[in-house]
């Protein structure tokens, strides 16, 4: 009979579970593969196919003489609603700082006496008469 084959290989072979963002990240077992990630989410954007049809992606690892086989089955939602909550915010604090500059600037004394056109008498001393 036949050696059993060594535990190592067999841990290899078993499938697991992983997420994934756009950024490539170090897979169990695997190490940093990412053009899977990269094949993986050109499936994610494309349009799905009928219900039977499995997405799947195979992509040689030659550095380690393996294949990852991988399976899409879920695509998480983006979670919109924080977003547009953070983006009401966001443009809330931005007007806030606009004026807040804007309230600085105006009554910057150097802007004050440029807009009044302010001569101090010192100054119109300092000027020669005109003949």
């Amino acid at each position: 009979a036949p050696p059993p084959p060594a535990t190592k290989y067999v841990e290899n072979l078993q499938p697991f579970s992983a997420d994934f963002t756009r950024q490539a990240g170090v897979l169990l077992r695997v190490g940093r593969v990412p053009e899977l990630v990269k094949a993986l989410f050109a499936l994610a954007d494309a349009p799905a196919g009928d219900n039977d049809t499995k997405r799947i992606v195979r992509q040689p690892i030659a550095s380690q003489n393996k294949w990852v086989v991988a399976e899409l089955t879920q695509v998480k939602p983006l979670y919109r609603e924080s977003f547009d909550a953070q983006l009401a915010q966001s443009l809330k604090d931005g007007q806030q700082r606009e004026r807040q500059r804007f309230i600085t600037d105006w009554l910057a004394s150097a802007n004050v006496k440029e807009r009044a056109r302010f001569e101090s008498a010192a100054s119109e001393a300092q000027r020669p008469s005109e003949p």
